[in-house]
């Protein structure tokens, strides 16, 4: 899988970004809110905000205060150069994806994306290379798996994150289809064969024995 592969599902990627938006993460608000309050948009409410203390809000929330100035978001933990590094050498030297959600959300393209201002440049060029080598890592997985499993068209996959699955949905599908269209082909021609078996061992549509009738010469007259 090359890169223009990958940048040219933005719509998937796009779309898959939705519900990472209700992720938790950490903020410092600037200012004083002693009551919790409740949004349509969030789950259980919000706050209460003390100015220089961190707190927990859903992630778009957190980059709609933070661009009104109102509070400092935390970059996570786990989006570290140190944890990064240690995630990539796993992946290239590991056929399993890894497998601590922990260290690497379901989300982790997508949070990255909304934070990228905040987080170290090193930390976007690991980023990137996770997510190519594990998108890279999967394609060759889908391709063994769906030939250990023909005629099977459930493909079970641990550790895959949000966006690696929206960018492999494609070829996927694709591949089920192809795999479920051969597998068609397959069984009707297992079918056609079984069928002229038969007719052949009961006789039926063998001539060869069959009276014939003696041909009768046509007289023409002339006029």
């Amino acid at each position: 899988m090359t890169n223009s592969t990958i940048s040219n599902d933005g719509l998937s990627s796009f779309f898959s970004a939705f519900p990472a938006d209700d992720i938790l993460i950490d903020i410092v608000p600037s200012l004083d809110a002693p009551q919790s309050f409740a949004l349509l948009l969030t789950k259980k409410p919000i706050g209460p905000f003390i100015a220089g203390i961190a707190t927990q809000v859903p992630l778009w929330l957190a980059l709609f205060l933070h661009q009104r100035s109102l509070c400092q978001i935390a970059v996570p933990s786990w989006c570290s150069v140190e944890n990064l590094t240690k995630i990539l050498e796993f992946e290239r030297t590991h056929i399993d994806l890894w497998p601590d959600s922990a260290t690497l959300p379901h989300y982790y393209m997508e949070i990255y994306q909304r934070l990228a201002q905040q987080a170290d440049k090193a930390v976007g060029v690991l980023m990137q290379d996770i997510f190519q080598v594990r998108c890279d890592k999967l394609q060759q997985q889908f391709q063994g798996l769906l030939k250990d499993n023909a005629g099977n068209l459930l493909v079970m996959v641990n550790g895959i994150a949000s966006q690696e699955l929206a960018v492999l949905r494609p070829f996927v599908l694709q591949a089920l289809n192809d795999q479920h269209l051969l597998s068609h082909v397959a069984d009707v021609s297992t079918a056609k064969e079984a069928t002229s078996g038969t007719v052949d061992e009961s006789g039926v549509g063998d001539r060869s024995d069959a009276p014939t009738k003696a041909r009768v010469p046509i007289r023409r007259f002339r006029k």
